[in-house]
């Protein structure tokens, strides 16, 4: 207990915001050792052996005589998008699209139950980034009466390397000699995994953020004999959290959201600008709930003193004693 008792001490003679500033300090610390241990999974190719997380390989063989007039198929429209997420950890992500329906000539031609060659075009990402095509696998299959086939398109995040987080969008389209049409737009959206980074820059925009705001608020008031109380340290610690919807909404919870150096600028900017214009508001909130009053902090809560009328030349019928008695002179005839 003496290695507590004398960080207690330590504390305690330490300016609050010291304190402060030396947890949050030592968070960031730890997040910066511990986040790389924690990506390793994450940021490297799935090992040899791990098969049964990859997408499986359909070969189609097309007949040796081709058909004359092949099937017509129907294009998927409106919201028909194939949205395909893939998590923070990587897995293998397939998805089939809607029926898409076949003329009816075309019901004769295409085998029924078979499978069908697809084609897809580049998945590009808003920076121009592009999707390896080696982890890009489609095909469709053709139901039982031949009424309607379904595209299948499969993602590989981590065989044979590592897929850079974002959103990509493309389209596949049937590439057999027995069909045609069939165009599905394709989403992909692969979260960004690094969450440790997004929680590392929070905290360092946050911190600057919040001493920025108090080193203003600290030039237009002055600061009582012992500085700032340990009361202001919910404070800060609400400062450093009002931000989090910002980055849940701008960086976590978007999915595509792919982390170069300009989005995190972006985040970092966001963060600390929203912890400057809140800080004033929570000082004064504070100081209302442990004062009752709108006053600064640093400026003593008097009451109002009441307008106080001045009788002291003013005769009393009760006053029976002489003013010279009093030590007063008598007003002099006139």
């Amino acid at each position: 207990m003496e290695p507590l008792g004398r960080a207690v001490r330590w504390t305690r003679d330490r300016p609050p915001y010291a304190v402060f500033i030396g947890l949050a300090f030592a968070m960031i610390v730890v997040l910066a050792v511990m986040a790389p241990l924690h990506l390793h999974n994450r940021a490297n190719p799935l090992p040899a052996g791990a098969e049964q997380f990859q997408c499986a390989i359909t070969d189609v063989s097309e007949p040796p005589t081709q058909p004359k007039a092949p099937a017509k198929v129907d294009d998927a429209i409106g919201e028909s998008t194939l949205s395909i997420l893939v998590g923070r950890g990587g897995a293998r992500r397939e998805r089939q699209s809607s029926h898409l329906a076949v003329d009816n000539a075309g019901r004769k031609v295409l085998p029924r139950g078979g499978t069908l060659n697809t084609s897809v075009t580049d998945l590009v990402r808003a920076d121009g980034s592009v999707l390896p095509a080696a982890q890009v696998k489609t095909y469709a299959t053709v139901s039982r009466d031949a009424s309607y086939i379904v595209v299948h398109t499969c993602i590989d995040p981590r065989h044979p390397e590592v897929i850079d987080p974002g959103r990509y969008t493309g389209v596949v389209t049937l590439d057999d000699s027995r069909a045609y049409g069939a165009a599905v737009p394709v989403k992909v959206e692969i979260q960004y995994p690094y969450v440790e980074f997004i929680l590392l820059a929070y905290l360092v925009a946050a911190l600057a953020g919040l001493t920025w705001a108090r080193f203003i608020r600290r030039m237009h008031t002055t600061p009582g004999p012992h500085g700032e109380p340990w009361s202001h340290f919910p404070v800060w610690l609400a400062a450093l959290l009002v931000a989090v919807p910002v980055a849940l909404a701008q960086a976590v919870s978007d999915r595509g959201w792919y982390g170069d150096l300009g989005q995190y600028v972006t985040l970092m900017t966001t963060v600390g600008a929203t912890v400057i214009a809140a800080a004033p508001t929570l000082y004064a909130m504070a100081h209302v709930s442990s004062s009752g009053s709108p006053n600064t902090p640093d400026t003593p809560n008097t009451p109002d003193t009441p307008n106080v009328r001045d009788t002291s030349d003013t005769w009393d019928a009760s006053d029976t004693e002489p003013r010279e008695q009093k030590g007063e002179k008598a007003a002099p005839a006139e």
